[in-house]
């Protein structure tokens, strides 16, 4: 594909984004699936530690990923076929709790816990703020899903997380307008283009740079503000690293990696893909295994779809979108 193909295309994903609300969050799904949104629920709280919850992240964002309007229907359907091989792979995690009453004052417990989790700076790379943003999404959507074996699981893996050393950002926080959050993620990723077709060279986490601003724009606009302001020096703490030094080193073609290539039918029906990302993970020989590893695959896409959508420059997004997601067309990309 040519620069000006790319171009073309990825206007195309980013008309349809902007058409459906300025702003991140602004999307509204097409509806929701009640049966998608328990399963995520239940595999959080089934979690047989926090980090296993990742699962029930994963069907969470893939159910706001495949009901986003901005998506074509092929797309939706790839993804969500994917979506249902997770529910089997899991089965055990997503089995339904009994029948319970909910409790709408829970929800708000939820949200409290994860005020400890924010404070001081950046742990487990965003993990508490991503599922809370999640769940709160969910549990707003389904509220008669805040029964107390989701929620108490809920509040204990964000206090789990908050035991964590955190990591306190080297420059002194600045709050940043919500608003310019989206764009300076990706200003920051695209500063690390040079990057791009040279796998071997260390990278940051750039997938979760992208699911933890998202994370944090989510709970402003589902009302919690507070817990937003009080995750920004996290955020900055991820995002606080140099880029290295490439040298004079010869980079592998790239042209095939873009967000509208992500976000085509192509690339959810592709083979080879799909093979890799059923295979079950290990850092030796299947990087890209388990929907690359817990789940990332989905959470990713719907975060930076989001982002993408706050974003008005086209030059920013094609370029950060392309060292996001090299990871996810070749394996020996490094981070995370």
């Amino acid at each position: 594909m040519n620069r000006r193909d790319f171009v073309r295309i990825t206007g195309g994903v980013l008309a349809a984004l902007h058409a459906r609300g300025v702003g991140p969050c602004a999307a509204a799904p097409r509806r929701t699936d009640p049966d998608l949104l328990a399963a995520g629920l239940t595999a959080m709280a089934r979690a047989s530690g926090w980090f296993e919850a990742h699962w029930g992240a994963a069907l969470l964002a893939g159910h706001y990923l495949v009901l986003d309007p901005a998506l074509d229907a092929a797309t939706a359907r790839a993804i969500r076929d994917e979506l249902d091989l997770v529910l089997v792979h899991r089965a055990d995690q997503v089995r339904p709790f009994p029948a319970a009453a909910a409790d709408p004052r829970a929800v708000e417990q939820v949200a409290r816990s994860l005020a400890p989790a924010l404070t001081g700076g950046l742990r487990a790379h965003g993990h508490a703020a991503i599922y809370t943003a999640l769940a709160l999404r969910a549990l707003r959507d389904a509220p008669h899903l805040a029964i107390a074996a989701i929620t108490d699981r809920l509040v204990g893996w964000n206090r789990t997380i908050a035991r964590k050393v955190p990591t306190a950002p080297r420059a002194e926080p600045a709050p940043r307008p919500r608003e310019q959050l989206a764009a300076r993620t990706l200003s920051r990723l695209r500063d690390f283009a040079p990057l791009v077709g040279l796998p071997r060279l260390p990278r940051p986490n750039f997938t979760h740079w992208v699911t933890h601003t998202e994370a944090l724009l989510r709970l402003a606009a589902l009302g919690h503000v507070e817990l937003a302001e009080l995750g920004q020096p996290g955020l900055q703490a991820h995002l606080e690293y140099e880029v290295p030094d490439v040298g004079d080193s010869i980079a592998v073609d790239r042209a095939a990696v873009s967000f509208a290539n992500m976000l085509a039918p192509d690339y959810w029906r592709d083979e080879s893909h799909r093979a890799a990302w059923h295979r079950s993970w290990n850092e030796r020989d299947s990087r890209n295994g388990d929907w690359i590893a817990s789940g990332h695959l989905f959470k990713l896409l719907y975060a930076f779809t989001d982002l993408a959508r706050a974003v008005d420059d086209r030059e920013l997004v094609e370029r950060s979108a392309v060292v996001l997601f090299e990871r996810y067309f070749d394996p020996e990309v490094g981070g995370g």
